[in-house]
This record gives structure tokens, C-alpha cells and sequence, in this order.
């Protein structure tokens, strides 16, 4: 491995060292924003259609 090849792999795990966390919370608020609409949804009976 050459030093180009080793400064890019550096590169791309601190870049992942924040990427992964980031999408977990968004994944997360994205799930839980989800199961409170789908549970505000459950307590109207107007909205048939999902």
C-alpha cells in the first residue's frame, strides 16, 4: 500500500467515524416520527386510507 492508498482509507474512516452515527439519529427520529404519526392516525377514525 502506497502513501496515497493509506492517506485515503485514514480519509474515508473519519469521514465514516461521523457519517454512522449521523444516519443512525436520523434513521432513528425518522422511525420514531413515524410510529407517532401512525399512532395519531390510529386515533382518528376518518383517515381510512393509509
Amino acid at each position: 500500500m502506497n502513501e496515497f492508498q493509506a492517506i485515503t482509507v485514514e480519509v474515508i474512516f473519519f469521514v465514516l467515524r461521523f457519517a454512522i452515527p449521523v444516519l443512525i439519529i436520523y434513521g432513528s427520529a425518522r422511525l420514531v416520527k413515524r410510529l407517532i404519526g401512525s399512532k395519531s392516525n390510529s386515533d382518528d377514525k376518518t383517515d381510512v386510507a393509509h
